[in-house]
């Protein structure tokens, strides 16, 4: 179980990938909750670019580092729509 304090986000990777978040949540104490729709926090991307490298640093932060490693090894290419992938 996830467990997370005040001040802060869940839902991060849904909101940003928009995949349906797997996970629910319930509150073991008096709570606030604030709800972003990923609309209202697109506006804010769009307003300010540097808060999704911030969010991208916290959801990364909760990642297993098996994904890390996964990350490091592989050769990130870009290529161009309509060349092939694979030969």
């Amino acid at each position: 179980m996830f467990k997370c304090g005040p001040g802060k986000a869940v839902g991060l990777l849904g909101l940003i990938t928009g995949e349906p978040n797997i996970y629910g949540v319930q509150a073991t104490t008096k709570t606030i909750v604030a709800v972003l729709s990923r609309e209202t926090f697109y506006s804010v991307v769009r307003q300010y670019p540097k808060a999704l490298f911030s969010v991208t640093h916290i959801i990364s932060s909760h990642l297993s580092p098996l994904f890390h490693q996964l990350d490091f090894a592989i050769e990130w290419l870009s290529v161009k729509s309509g060349k092939a992938l694979y030969k």
